[in-house]
């Protein structure tokens, strides 16, 4: 009698769990047709968008193809990328520490450049269990993954980002400097003597190490640096020395983002990859949701959850 008792059990908890995905995929297909609608029409978003590791959902992270997608794309404002120092002291971009289970750290860039990178597996894998009950973007993220399993490329240098970055000059490249076990000032200056020969327009430095970023702000003062603000760092921004500061999405204090603003910084939330991260967000962020610069991989999205969230405000109005 238990057994018949807990199987009847089981199998309503999986219908009811079945019809309550086939409900939440249907509202989640609708938005991402609302998205791709959208973004077929060359419309200016009210926000500044940044496109994190590129166009990094469409494309794999901080590649040159991520890269041109995400500054091509019109509702964004720039492009943040990660760059690391090689062994004979080149600049790549990467996130990682290694490539393909070699250390950067400990491998010329040519070598780096004969392999073959493709998406993050692992990370793909909690975002796509996380999609599932997600009636806003679920379904977005679910095809975007599938759409990047195959997808295969190449390593590119800071130096062939910058070549990319000249063909949008309007628009700004954020390079966050990714430091390892070596002398951070070689690092810093190899950055910079590519920069220098680029331009100065549109270029941010980013970096969580307060104390590296600082010294690299002392030796060359005329860049704009900003701070990745973390749990244990978060007691920097009261210092005020920076030019902004990238503060995590779960973090997002209001009365701190004011003050900021108050002393002329700039401040960006990182990294909002679905529309219900970015509602939580803008409800602690209210009034000063527009003075904000917002970090995604979904830049084309965002804007589309943006109108949304208008559009939900504007309904609890009117009742």
């Amino acid at each position: 009698m238990k057994l018949k008792r807990l199987i009847i059990t089981t199998s309503f908890i999986l219908i009811a769990t079945t019809a309550s995905l086939s409900l939440t995929d249907a509202r989640s297909k609708e938005i991402t047709k609302i998205v791709i609608e959208e973004n077929k029409k060359e419309l200016d978003s009210e926000l500044s968008i940044i496109a994190h590791r590129g166009f990094s959902s469409l494309e794999i992270e901080n590649t040159k193809e991520a890269i041109e997608k995400g500054f091509a794309t019109p509702t964004t404002t720039g492009v943040e990328i990660d760059v690391h120092l090689t062994k004979d002291n080149k600049v790549i971009v990467f996130h990682n520490d290694k490539v393909n289970n070699k250390k950067i750290e400990e491998t010329t860039l040519e070598e780096l450049q004969q392999e073959t990178i493709t998406t993050n597996n692992n990370n793909n894998l909690k975002l796509y269990f996380d999609s599932l009950l997600d009636d806003k973007s679920g379904n977005m993220i679910r095809e975007r993954i599938k759409l990047l399993q195959d997808k295969k490329s190449k390593i590119i240098s800071l130096k062939d980002a910058l070549k990319i970055h000249e063909s949008f000059p309007d628009k700004t490249l954020i390079i966050e400097l990714k430091f390892d076990t070596r002398n951070p000032k070689t690092f810093y200056d190899e950055v910079y003597n590519l920069i220098k020969d680029h331009s100065y327009k549109n270029i941010i430095i980013q970096s969580d190490n307060y104390e590296y970023l600082t010294n690299m702000k002392k030796d060359y003062p005329y860049l704009e640096y900003h701070l990745i603000v973390k749990k244990d760092n978060y007691h920097y921004t009261t210092k005020y020395d920076l030019d902004g500061y990238v503060i995590r999405k779960n973090l997002v204090n209001h009365d701190d983002i004011k003050k900021l603003l108050e002393n002329n910084k700039k401040v960006s939330i990182w990294t909002i990859n679905n529309y219900y991260e970015y509602e939580e967000v803008n409800n602690e962020l209210d009034d000063l949701r527009k003075k904000v610069h917002y970090i995604t991989n979904y830049p084309d999205a965002l804007r589309t959850w943006n109108n949304i969230k208008n559009s939900n405000n504007k309904q609890k109005i009117k009742k």
